[in-house]
């Protein structure tokens, strides 16, 4: 049999692989994706949101200076290339919690470092038809959500017309290694990059990482209410159209059953109650596997003793702003030798 030439096979088609998948076709790049979509695979469950400011402290997202344009610059091209909206920028308005995170974010919404990402702040009640919020709250901009779905399976489309998706199981143990690069089934390329999420956790390949697994649960729920605002204490409420929302996400790091589970379901609505207004039905219940790192920071880089065999994963919650520019940092270290971050560089466990 007749081998065909590649530069890369991509392993795994959920928004690591999709982001490195575009980039690699808009570089020009002969490449194949090989992907077998799991129901648990966060990727296809997630509710995609986008947030500069995030945690417990509300701190700037990391590196979002450099994430948030290069993020919306990518899904705004690959709308327009795939021809589908998934793209949706909206405020968020989180709620202040106490008089005294008011007064902390009286002093600090206009410093330099965040007085970009806001777009106003409010002392008193707000939307005060939809949301109790005594103490009033910040409105960000630059965030919104992703349709994780529908991106995906637009990119899935897409490859598909390009004859370079294989809805199929790969089988690491099954590569064969030469000195031009990698041989796999009637495959030959150069390198592979594996952007298997939570799976990767399990390989021996990559038993050197400090995978940490993290478990997220998320509500759809229907309601007569339209608002054009995602609220967000605790938890998030996104309304995605035709009087329905997402809510969540629960995060959880010691993962007893990893499907949608009753205490999952129980945590979100006892939040959501307790500062969402209207009446609602829950419609649906989603759980999946978040491939998150011990420090939060992604996995890109060669195996240390393959090094033909790349990863890019570790993407976490945050795989909606990550993906785009990683995808293409990861690129420019393998076609031009371009130093990866330090912080994402997988050296920096070796």
């Amino acid at each position: 049999m007749q081998r065909i030439s590649l530069d890369y096979i991509v392993v795994g088609q959920g928004l690591a692989g999709s982001a490195l998948a575009m980039h690699l076709f808009r570089r020009g790049k002969k490449f194949v994706v090989f992907d077998l979509p799991n129901k648990n695979n966060s990727s296809h469950v997630a509710a995609g949101l986008f947030n500069p400011i995030t945690g417990r402290n509300w701190v700037k997202t990391w590196k979002a200076d450099l994430l948030f344009p290069y993020m919306r610059a990518y899904f705004k091209e690959a709308e327009s290339l795939l021809n589908r909206r998934f793209f949706y920028e909206q405020n968020i308005y989180r709620l202040f919690n106490t008089l005294y995170e008011q007064n902390v974010w009286m002093a600090q919404w206009t410093e330099p470092g965040y007085v970009s990402y806001i777009d106003s702040m409010y002392s008193d009640e707000k939307y005060s038809g939809l949301i109790k919020n005594p103490y009033g709250g910040l409105k960000l901009k630059y965030s919104g959500y992703l349709d994780i779905p529908a991106y995906l399976n637009a990119v899935k489309c897409f490859l598909e017309e390009q004859n370079s998706y294989h809805q199929t199981q790969f089988i690491p143990d099954k590569i064969e290694r030469n000195n031009d690069g990698i041989v796999y089934r009637n495959y030959h390329a150069k390198k592979v990059v594996l952007c298997e999420g939570s799976v990767a956790q399990s390989q021996k390949l990559w038993e050197f990482l400090p995978f940490k697994r993290v478990k997220g649960e998320v509500l759809t729920i229907s309601t007569g209410e339209e608002f054009d605002v995602i609220f967000s204490k605790g938890i998030f409420i996104i309304h995605t159209g035709n009087g329905i929302c997402k809510a969540g996400s629960t995060y959880d790091n010691i993962i007893v059953d990893p499907g949608p589970t009753a205490a999952g379901k129980k945590q979100i609505l006892s939040k959501l109650t307790n500062f969402f207004k209207p009446d609602f039905k829950v419609i649906g219940h989603t759980a999946g596997m978040r491939p998150a790192t011990h420090d939060r920071r992604p996995f890109l880089g060669m195996h240390p003793n393959e090094k033909k065999i790349v990863i890019f994963n570790g993407l976490g919650a945050k795989g909606v702003t990550l993906a785009p520019f990683f995808a293409n940092q990861l690129l420019d270290h393998l076609e031009n030798d371009i130093k990866l971050d330090q912080e994402v560089d997988i050296k920096r466990y070796i």
